[in-house]
């Protein structure tokens, strides 16, 4: 994707500047998609994502350019910002070294917060049925 066609896109105004980042990917629920930047990129560049499988390499080849193209802009506008975002990425990785056990306090938390949402999982799994005769006594009474 061209960053000119992006800007010009993005200036228009019948897009609710912003509306995506409140985006739940129910396009097909949502009054706004008529009104949405990221719903009208995402039909220009893929089409229906629906008859697009993950292995699909044409997908995944455009999608890997509109990322580079992003970040290319990105970069470019924190450059006219006077922010030099590798400078940054140093400073991190320098930063996540010296840190080693805040990290490993990080990774015990991602790891057991996993580890409870797999068992939540399986104990809906399991439990599906209690719903099930839920709904029903309910509907009963109604």
């Amino acid at each position: 994707m061209e960053k000119d066609h992006l800007k010009k896109l993005a200036k228009d105004s019948k897009y609710i500047p912003g509306i995506y980042n409140y985006c739940d990917r129910w396009c097909e629920r949502c009054p706004f998609t008529s009104r949405c930047l990221n719903c009208t990129l995402v039909k220009e560049q893929f089409g229906d994502l629906e008859e697009i499988d993950e292995f699909n390499e044409a997908f995944w080849e455009k999608f890997s350019k509109m990322l580079h193209s992003t970040l290319a802009m990105i970069k470019e506008m924190a450059k006219e910002q006077g922010i030099d975002l590798d400078s940054m990425r140093m400073e991190k990785e320098y930063n996540n070294e010296n840190n080693k056990e805040e990290n490993s306090l990080a990774y015990i938390i991602a790891h057991t917060s996993k580890s409870y949402a797999k068992s939540v999982d399986q104990w809906f799994d399991s439990n599906g049925y209690l719903f099930l005769e839920k709904g029903s006594e309910i509907a009963s009474i109604i």
